[in-house]
């Protein structure tokens, strides 16, 4: 009788803790993507920390490529299999397939999220009426450089500026960056991302945008436009930039990490993957160069659900989750990230002064940048016609004049289709 009990008690036990009993249980799907290493280990963490609070909740993290992330989402949908939550990026293009948040988070929810968001942030995951994403970080531009070059070659880099005297001029930048290169073992001076975003930075700078204001217009047929399409150009004529990089699909932190490049216009995600993985010469940041104005590109990545999900109402709760104070504040300090949230106390350790740097870069950008990427499907559907019309100067089969003119025809067509 006793073996008899005992068997019943195994077999009991076995039923209990197999994958039926877990039945009950809600699994969610999410769909992640890395900008550095570090990241995902800290989102895991943070999900492990939310399971134990909801026992009933089991998170299945699908962790893909940058570069496949809308495909994955967009496949998974399509084929009836749609994730309830995905970091997203281009919410533009996406946002049809995006559940409304508007319809979940209550009234404590949106006026966290209006009272303690960056408004410039919170309006991009504005889509259509339909607040359709939450941002987890913020980006900006800037100027990584390596410390060894230019102390070797006897120049002084711009890190606390009071005004604009402090600062580069391009031209003064150009002439930096070629002392540099002559005085030290950098065979170039300075990698640029192949990114619109990146060549936007300098039509900003120059005075330029995109678009007008009620986006009806291209405009980057304009002096600001050719003067930041020559100056890029340029670069690339006098080897102060390699076309490895534009022309040839060259990866430019790649460059920057190996000694070869003096300097890397980025985005400070990169922060955390150069703390890690350079450790043959000294880095830091610098206050990048002027024309007309100061500028940054304001940017970042948001945390959404879907129509199709299968639990909307648990995945927003898991959104609210992250994007809490204490929550997004853990997640940005260790993934040396910027917060959008205005309420955050990040502590950045010793990397503070740099994230000081982005964060003053962007204080003084102006709104253009944010009209022209934030609210609009335009420049989503000419990304890659940009590049490919920036490519063709810097090849010289354009003038830069033809090259401004063929953006706003390109754009114009655009805006017309998607009225």
């Amino acid at each position: 009788m006793r073996k008899i009990t005992v068997l019943f008690c195994i077999v009991l036990l076995l039923v209990l803790v197999s994958p039926s009993s877990l039945a009950n249980d809600k699994v969610l799907d999410i769909v992640w993507a890395n900008e550095s290493s570090v990241e995902s280990e800290v989102f895991q963490q943070i999900i492990d920390e939310y399971e134990q609070m909801n026992p009933d909740i089991k998170i299945n993290l699908i962790v893909v490529p940058f570069s496949e992330l809308d495909n994955k989402v967009t496949t998974m949908t399509i084929g009836g299999e749609a994730p309830d939550i995905a970091r997203m990026s281009n919410i533009n293009k996406l946002s049809p397939l995006l559940l409304d948040l508007n319809n979940y988070l209550g009234e404590d929810g949106k006026k966290d999220l209006y009272d303690n968001f960056l408004e410039t942030n919170r309006e991009w995951a504005y889509q259509n009426e339909r607040q359709v994403a939450i941002p987890i970080d913020v980006t900006a531009h800037g100027l990584f450089y390596n410390k060894d070059y230019f102390e070797e070659a006897g120049v002084e880099v711009p890190t606390k500026p009071s005004d604009l005297e402090d600062l580069w001029t391009w031209d003064e930048f150009e002439a930096a960056l070629r002392k540099v290169i002559d005085n030290s073992n950098a065979k170039y001076g300075l990698v640029l991302d192949a990114s619109p975003y990146r060549w936007g930075t300098l039509l900003y700078q120059a005075g330029g945008k995109f678009a007008n204001e009620d986006w009806t217009e291209m405009t980057v047929e304009s002096s600001e436009g050719e003067r930041a399409i020559s100056y890029f150009v340029s670069l690339h004529d006098k080897g102060i930039m390699p076309k490895s990089v534009w022309l040839g699909g060259e990866n430019a932190s790649t460059l920057f990490r190996s000694g070869i490049v003096a300097a890397h216009l980025g985005v400070n995600v990169m922060i955390s993957d150069y703390q890690e993985n350079i450790e043959n010469f000294n880095w830091g940041v610098a206050y990048m160069p002027w024309e007309e104005r100061r500028s940054s590109v304001p940017g970042g990545k948001y945390i959404a659900s879907f129509k199709e999900a299968k639990y909307p109402e648990e995945a927003v709760d898991f959104i609210k989750y992250f994007t809490s104070k204490e929550v997004n504040t853990k997640f940005c300090q260790a993934t040396l990230t910027m917060s959008p949230r205005l309420d955050a106390e990040v502590d950045y350790g010793a990397v503070s002064d740099y994230m000081d740097i982005f964060a003053n870069e962007l204080k003084v950008t102006s709104s253009d940048p944010v009209n022209d990427w934030s609210s609009n499907a335009v420049l989503g559907s000419i990304y890659s016609d940009i590049k490919r019309v920036v490519v063709e100067a810097v090849n010289h089969d354009l003038t830069a004049k033809e090259a401004t003119q063929l953006l706003d025809r390109i754009g114009n067509e655009s805006i017309e289709k998607l009225k």
